[in-house]
């Protein structure tokens, strides 16, 4: 009876213990991103963004998980691959003539490549305030999904905090300053593809343009070299002649096919603020405290089908996206 009554006592000192608590798991640097490797990632499954902690020229590298270069295969149907084709493969596998058995399949077994996943842009973030930034740090709380930058300049304190939300397909930027006009910032996209224009519309400002219709993984050497140039049409003309110099086709180079893309950005006040919107971009000042809200969209509509002829309209999806993540209304809470 004693042993019970002590076991007893100690499970009970042991339930009144405190559980104890984890460490958030967060990266940390004291210095910005000077590249693409030191950028802190976030995302949410569908859309994406590297972020690089800079204090005077903000970069935010967009992604969207749909943006492809091309459209829907065209199966190539002359590939040979016969008996007789695949044991004098093996037979020259087999006497060690490894480079002739490569270049016989390559030049009879292999078709046509993937295409390309697409970057879809970059948002800039300028700071119009002068004066050196001091105690700066940048972190991503792994265990939260935020990325958060933090520094001093000429006396003030600024916060900048970035997350992309799953359910609501959206990417949150929030800028702080502790003082009333502390935050006087210009935002821009620019697109490494030259389909892509900026413009400023109503209460938002919008990124619209189309990938690559066609996109070659193969040099032209290694094309030719395998005898190669009826497989490639959109390089090639029927007497094997090269129609361009460069494997990146669009518009009207390849018959205005490839995926259109877009993105919505719309900044929200939750107190006092002033904002100018034009096709050169989004100017925020005399305000300590403003929200920003991106979507992102393409006219992907499955993997048959043509995104340039039988797309999904991306301008009403990152609209309709957009619209319903701001009318949540929690959403400074």
């Amino acid at each position: 009876m004693r042993i019970i009554t002590y076991l007893t006592l100690l499970l009970l000192l042991m339930a009144c213990e405190e559980t104890p608590q984890k460490e958030p798991l967060v990266l940390w640097y004291d210095s910005p991103a000077r590249n693409w490797d030191e950028a802190l990632p976030i995302g949410n499954g569908r859309s994406g963004a590297m972020i690089f902690g800079r204090t005077d020229n903000e970069q935010l590298q967009l992604n969207e998980n749909t943006l492809y270069s091309g459209e829907p295969s065209v199966v190539f149907k002359d590939v040979k691959i016969t008996p007789e084709m695949f044991d004098k493969v093996v037979e020259l596998m087999k006497a060690g003539k490894y480079t002739e058995a490569s270049d016989l399949v390559c030049k009879n077994w292999l078709g046509r490549l993937h295409q390309y996943y697409q970057p879809f842009g970059d948002l800039h973030i300028q700071n119009n305030k002068q004066g050196e930034a001091n105690r700066y740090k940048r972190t991503l709380n792994i265990s939260d999904a935020v990325a958060t930058t933090v520094y001093e300049q000429g006396g003030t304190h600024y916060e900048r905090e970035v997350f992309a939300s799953h359910p609501d397909n959206v990417i949150v930027m929030r800028l702080k300053s502790n003082t009333p006009d502390g935050i006087d910032i210009s935002l821009n996209f620019t697109s490494p593809h030259p389909t892509a224009l900026q413009k400023g519309r109503d209460d938002r400002l919008i990124l619209h343009g189309q990938a690559p219709g066609y996109v070659e993984r193969r040099t032209f050497e290694q094309i030719e070299q395998w005898g190669d140039p009826y497989k490639h049409p959109e390089l090639y003309d029927a007497n094997g002649k090269r129609k361009f110099n460069k494997r990146m086709l669009y518009g009207e180079e390849i018959d205005g096919k490839g995926m259109f893309f877009e993105a919505q950005l719309k900044p929200v006040f939750p107190k006092d603020g002033k904002c100018d919107i034009t096709d050169s971009g989004i100017h925020v000042y005399d305000t300590d405290e403003v929200y920003f809200v991106l979507s992102m969209a393409t006219s992907f509509n499955g993997f048959d089908k043509s995104p340039s002829q039988e797309g999904i309209d991306p301008s009403a999806k990152a609209a309709g996206i957009l619209d319903k993540a701001l009318s949540y209304e929690g959403f400074y809470n």
